[in-house]
């Protein structure tokens, strides 16, 4: 009779302690949203109205796999009209949460955004599109580098706008170590040597 109370106890406790955590379902939901504010919200720097700047990041959280895309723009107006237009679009997709080795938070250097860097244990590839535009010299021309001729590195980077809501990327900064912990990272291999 104990032993089904301690039992029956124990039980209902464990329930309690699940059910005020967050699902992977809604943990993936509620960083999707935020994400979609960060695509609408873009980062523009003009210098003097002539010189522009112009960051955008697109990132997209499915089933254990991240993809994200950062676009920046540079570009020359005269007189209302774009004279020279440089973009530059770099692309990772599918990128596994469970090679995810740790995340950190890095304020803008115009500290109007944060960066959110996630470093994985293996290299990512890049895909990388540069489309180029200039009407003085009557050029435009665009280079694609797919993922077998683009660089290579261990990180990849999320700009997120300080004006979209109060400590959002702090915020999606934990939400994405919580997600990480429904995918367990790969047992490494013992060498016999």
């Amino acid at each position: 009779m104990k032993t089904t109370k301690l039992f029956i106890t124990t039980f209902l406790l464990l329930q309690t302690i699940v059910s005020f955590g967050q699902t992977k379902e809604e943990t993936e939901q509620w960083i999707n949203e935020k994400f979609k504010k960060i695509i609408a919200g873009s980062s523009e720097d003009a210098g003097g109205g002539i010189h522009t700047r112009y960051h955008k990041t697109e990132a997209f959280l499915k089933q254990g796999e991240i993809s994200a895309s950062h676009i920046t723009r540079y570009y020359s107006k005269n007189r209302g009209e774009v004279i020279r237009d440089d973009t530059y679009t770099v692309v990772a997709k599918n990128l596994p949460i469970n090679r995810l080795e740790k995340i950190e938070l890095e304020e803008g250097w115009k500290k109007d955004h944060h960066l959110i860097i996630l470093y994985f244990d293996k290299y990512i590839d890049y895909g990388i599109q540069y489309v180029r535009y200039d009407k003085l010299e009557n050029v435009t021309e665009t280079l694609t580098l797919d993922n077998d001729y683009a660089y290579k590195k261990y990180s990849a980077t999320i700009y997120v706008p300080n004006n979209l809501e109060e400590n959002l990327a702090e915020r999606i900064k934990k939400a994405l170590e919580h997600y990480a912990t429904f995918y367990p990272k790969p047992e490494k291999k013992k060498e016999t040597f």
